[in-house]
């Protein structure tokens, strides 16, 4: 988290102290992985003992993005477009499957931090991003979790 400062702000006879939480960007900083929060049943399980799990695929992603920033992540672009690969998601762009899990897991707080990684193609592993910790969630193999329209 950022640094806590406190500031005395002056009053026509006494002082009061107030701590002030700077926040800080976490783009200098290697992803943390947690996989604390996996929804194992559902139409995006994140069911690492199914056959059609593509284990090597995961792993190989997350070794090479956690030897980046979140800033150098964030910057890659699917070929040669200027869309972003990894990015937030905009709830109101969520398919209703995805509610529906997020209904499931008891995350409606935390809409506004889902963010998903492009693995290959459509592939996508859709979690929770607070500063630097990644929360896995969903495993999206047909880019269905939000829909991209072409």
């Amino acid at each position: 988290m950022g640094k806590k400062k406190i500031k005395t702000l002056p009053s026509t006879k006494t002082t009061k102290n107030i701590v002030c939480t700077q926040t800080t960007s976490s783009n200098h900083l290697h992803p943390v992985w947690r996989f604390d929060m996996l929804d194992r049943t559902g139409e995006f399980a994140f069911d690492y003992t199914s056959p059609n799990f593509r284990h090597q695929e995961v792993l190989c992603k997350l070794i090479e993005y956690g030897n980046m920033t979140w800033g150098e992540i964030k910057l890659q672009t699917h070929d040669k477009k200027n869309k972003t690969k990894h990015h937030y998601l905009d709830v109101t762009k969520l398919s209703f499957a995805a509610m529906q899990r997020i209904k499931a897991k008891h995350l409606e707080e935390e809409t506004d931090a889902l963010f998903s990684l492009a693995l290959q193609n459509k592939l996508r592993i859709i979690g929770v991003l607070r500063h630097d910790v990644f929360h896995l969630v969903w495993y999206d193999t047909e880019h269905q979790f939000c829909p991209s329209t072409k």
